[in-house]
């Protein structure tokens, strides 16, 4: 068995009061934090609707100067036309009306957070229609209108 020495006792003294030591003093230095403050008690209305957000009923598609920028499927297609809007067009004459506008929609690209080449999303004056990315600044400003509406 080996004996121990008072050096070797020593260091590791030394070394466990300097670790000690030195947690105690980091472990202060932190800053203190406050209560959690909510960024708003309610949340702001919503007046642009879109596919990730959901469509609000009797929102017009923007093509028709609405506030509705969800992408022209089939499906949202349907629904429009059940709400009274694009009587007597076909799904393709609807989809021609984003083509013609140079609208970039869910048919040509994805997640894409409206950064790409035909961003900023249409809903800001730009020509991508791809929903914004949930919990980003630019989903809340897509949904709550605080970007510039196109003209």
């Amino acid at each position: 068995m080996a004996r121990a020495t008072f050096s070797s006792v020593s260091r590791r003294g030394l070394l466990g009061g300097f670790c000690g030591g030195l947690a105690a003093l980091v472990s202060g230095c932190a800053p203190q934090l406050g209560a959690f403050q909510a960024k708003a008690t309610t949340a702001p209305p919503v007046k642009n609707c879109f596919d990730t957000l959901g469509h609000q009923a009797g929102y017009k598609p923007f093509v028709l100067a609405g506030n509705c920028y969800c992408n022209p499927l089939p499906a949202q297609i349907a629904l429009w036309k059940k709400e009274g809007q694009f009587e007597g067009k076909s799904d393709d004459e609807v989809v021609a009306l984003y083509t013609a506008r140079g609208v970039k929609t869910l048919a040509d690209h994805r997640d894409c957070n409206n950064l790409c080449e035909w961003g900023p999303h249409v809903a800001k004056g730009g020509k991508c229609l791809v929903p914004p990315t949930p919990f980003t600044d630019n989903y809340e400003d897509v949904a709550t209108g605080g970007g510039t509406k196109p003209a």
